[in-house]
């Protein structure tokens, strides 16, 4: 059924371009590394309703791009959730583009990925031009020599690119504003003792797409943005590698943040109940209700690293080499005709992957209260977090509207938990790769090796730790910690003193390898199942991200 739901959407919609559909786990809104390959229903439909149904489209029309609405970008293979590449490729052409460079520009993108399909997971970086940088003369070369283009539709697209980058140096302002505002109706929802738990739950939702994911989605691509300035600038020697990771050295975000709180706190200028009150609201899943809120177990999440606090001296000589190479960078990047200041500029590139990892933190404040609310209300219902993990949210949002007797709503309920978990049950028992690339990979396929994504320049040799189905008890402070994927609510690791981080899944800008990099932190993401399943049983491991090899020590 996989395989000729697969032959059904290779035919496109009408706003949509390109010959063929691909279908991935990592690109884009990589799925994988924030929900999972076997998500149950609430955190799929979560997923979808708060960005992947409109929410994404609207911010890539609103940033420049085509406007490919209304288009969801996922869609279920087997249970499993994929991101529609075809979709997503759509999606990162500026929209003053002709149809017919547009439609021979998608197919050139698609039939490169699927000829490489190791770059999955690093789509807008190698597969996909979707800014203007230092070093365009990479993608020119490759779409005059491969793809054919002429130099009127290299212009064409060389101009679109520029305007979508020169609009965004001045937009992350505006986009953190917005972000006080879901701060301010989160509250309100929260405190009005007149509106009942069911009516809180949506509430906060939609308060949390309008004013919360919306400009989360803005900022995630102003990150794009700005590591691109820095990767491509290493590449054409405007910058030194040490340079740049003393800028992201630089960069304070919620972890930086966090860090500091549990330092006062350990020194008594932070209330114990202030802290919590802070950053409670993080869970290890994100969308996932099974998985408990921090202050639900403040003690086990948030103690440690209070505990373990040390004073945070943000000065080295990378951020050293950073302030002196920085005035010569700004000029090179004005030398491609961006209009701003060396201060507008360094503004933006913080602001965007501060404002990134800022907007994560506040959005899921609504979304976490949300699945708090859900759990109490299943209650009602007699239905425990791991029942409700398998009804969707508008399965939830119609029980919760009935008018029908409680025990026939739950009766129900339990119907569609029943259905939902033997569906689940079917999908974990379903292997299938992580790019689908033609329909005879519902048959057979092979597992290759992805190429991770090494950051920072540090080698350490430790013992290993492998973090499953939130298992967060492990001590691991001076470990090397293995987790299949972590989104924010994986925070916490970061105040335990590792000594560094593998995950399975996670792209080069993904916000595990923000996090890693902020601290120096030596981390392998994104890895891949085949080299991760190499590496997660072994007691001591060896990660040179300098050198871009893991080694097992025993």
């Amino acid at each position: 059924n996989a395989a000729l739901k697969w032959q059904r959407l290779q035919t496109p919609a009408p706003q949509v371009q390109g010959d063929k559909a691909l279908f991935g786990v990592m690109p884009d809104w990589n799925p994988a590394e924030i929900i999972g390959t076997n998500p149950g229903q609430l955190a799929i439909s979560l997923y979808q309703h708060l960005i992947l149904n409109d929410i994404w489209a609207i911010q890539r029309a609103e940033y420049g791009y085509k406007d490919v609405r209304p288009q969801p970008l996922l869609t279920q293979f087997a249970g499993k959730p994929y991101i529609d590449i075809r979709a997503s490729f759509n999606s990162f052409t500026p929209k003053n583009l002709s149809p017919e460079l547009t439609q021979k520009l998608i197919n050139f993108y698609l039939d490169w990925l699927a000829q490489h399909p190791h770059l999955h997971d690093k789509v807008e970086f190698d597969v996909v031009p979707t800014c203007y940088g230092p070093h365009f003369s990479k993608w020119e070369e490759r779409l005059t020599k491969h793809a054919g283009l002429t130099q009127d539709e290299l212009s064409e697209l060389k101009a679109g690119l520029f305007d979508i980058t020169q609009n965004a140096l001045s937009r992350t302002q505006q986009d953190l504003d917005v972000l006080d505002e879901l701060e301010v109706r989160y509250q309100a929802v929260i405190d009005n003792k007149n509106i009942s738990d069911k009516d809180k739950i949506f509430l906060l939702l939609e308060n949390c797409k309008t004013y919360g994911t919306l400009p989360f989605s803005h900022l995630a691509r102003s990150g794009f943005v700005a590591a691109t300035f820095l990767k491509e600038a290493v590449l054409e020697g405007w910058l030194s590698t040490t340079a740049q990771e003393g800028f992201m050295e630089t960069v304070e975000t919620v972890s930086h943040e966090l860090s500091v709180d549990a330092w006062l706190t350990a020194q008594g200028k932070k209330t114990w109940e202030d802290f919590v009150q802070t950053y409670g609201h993080l869970r290890p899943g994100t969308y996932d209700i099974t998985s408990p809120a921090y202050w639900d177990d403040a003690e086990r999440f948030l103690k440690p690293i209070v505990e373990q606090a040390i004073e945070s001296i943000r000065q080295s000589p990378k951020i050293e080499q950073w302030q002196q190479e920085k005035p010569e960078f700004f000029n090179k990047l004005r030398s491609l005709g961006f209009k701003a200041t060396d201060q507008e500029l360094e503004n933006f590139m913080t602001q965007a992957v501060e404002g990134r990892e800022k907007a994560k933190f506040i959005f899921s404040k609504s979304l976490s209260a949300a699945l708090s609310l859900i759990a109490k209300e299943g209650e009602a219902y007699s239905l425990s977090p791991q029942e409700l993990a398998n009804i969707s949210l508008a399965d939830l949002q119609a029980a919760f509207s009935s008018d029908l007797p409680v025990s026939n709503v739950s009766e129900r309920l339990k119907q569609i938990v029943t259905q939902n978990t033997y569906e689940r049950t079917i999908s974990h028992a379903c292997q299938l790769p992580p790019l689908l690339t033609n329909s005879n990979d519902f048959s057979a396929f092979v597992l290759t090796a992805d190429k991770p994504n090494f950051i920072g320049s540090a080698r350490v040799t430790a013992q290993a730790v492998l973090l499953e189905n939130n298992d967060e008890q492990q001590s691991v402070a001076g470990c090397i910690v293995l987790i299949p994927q972590a989104d924010p609510g994986y925070d916490w690791l970061f105040g335990q003193k590792i000594a560094g981080l593998i995950t399975m899944y996670g792209g080069a800008n993904s916000h595990m390898a923000i996090r890693s990099a902020e601290f120096g932190l030596p981390a392998a993401i994104g890895i891949g199942e085949q080299l991760y399943n190499k590496v997660k049983h072994a007691k001591t491991l060896e990660l040179d991200a300098a050198n871009h090899t893991m080694k097992v020590i025993h």
